[in-house]
């Protein structure tokens, strides 16, 4: 499979995750089904995106531009939450994990071995705030500080980012689902704050064999740059706008 295999892979999975959660009924078999989907395309984002920092030529812009893009996107859900829905929520999108992902394997890749010592404190921030703090109140307001995905997502990006073996790279996303999905090895020992509190994302499994499949080839048709990043926020948005649209008639 090409990059843009993986890519359209990823985002149609991802899309029938969301729009199962609007659409259907929570517990019903449709529902499961588009949930359990939906669980394959975080991990190939995960693998995407490190594949995207070993390649990149400047992994501190790369860096930079997803941070960026983190911010602007929770600028535009905080404006679209609170003028159409009339709430306010601020919280670590997806892209905030990715860019403490890869600010991570920015720091282990440095030449200089006190730069890469300092891969401790991005770590240190996740513990703190998913663990020790986990959110704030401000007024009456909760503001929920943890990154999405916690250390099941940042395993994932820093290991397939170390390694390039697939079958290594495979192997992380085992290692992470054991460690740190609900009824893995953490959740039994009693650390259930390490963990993503649902068992569903064991399905996440399914993306082993497109990450086997991947060639490292770009492929002949690519998606337009930004592509991805700007999809995430149309097609939630999208989403959105078909259910209030259904609703209204």
């Amino acid at each position: 499979m090409t990059r843009f295999a993986l890519q359209l892979v990823a985002i149609i999975t991802m899309t029938i995750d969301h729009a199962g959660k609007m659409f259907l009924t929570y517990g019903t078999f449709a529902y499961d089904i588009c949930f359990i989907i939906g669980r394959i395309a975080f991990p190939l984002f995960c693998f995407m995106l490190a594949e995207g920092a070993r390649h990149t030529r400047n992994i501190w812009k790369y860096f930079g531009r997803i941070l960026l893009f983190a911010t602007l996107f929770e600028g535009v859900f905080f404006i679209f939450s609170y003028f159409i829905g009339g709430v306010i929520k601020v919280t670590l999108n997806i892209f905030y994990t990715m860019a403490l992902g890869i600010l991570i394997l920015a720091l282990l890749r440095h030449k200089k071995s006190y730069i890469k010592i300092l891969s401790i404190l991005p770590i240190m921030l996740l513990i703190f705030t998913n663990i020790i703090v986990r959110s704030v109140q401000i007024g009456h307001v909760n503001f929920p500080l943890d990154f999405e995905y916690s250390f099941y997502g940042i395993f994932m990006i820093i290991w397939f980012g170390i390694f390039d073996k697939r079958w290594i790279q495979v192997m992380g996303l085992v290692l992470s689902t054991v460690l740190f999905c609900q009824n893995g090895l953490f959740y039994t020992l009693g650390y259930k704050e390490l963990i993503l509190d649902f068992y569903y994302q064991w399905f996440g499994l399914l993306a082993i064999p497109f990450i086997l499949l991947y060639n490292g080839e770009k492929g002949k048709i690519q998606f337009p740059r930004y592509f991805l990043y700007f999809y995430y926020p149309i097609h939630m948005v999208a989403i959105y706008g078909i259910y209030i649209l259904i609703h209204m008639f």
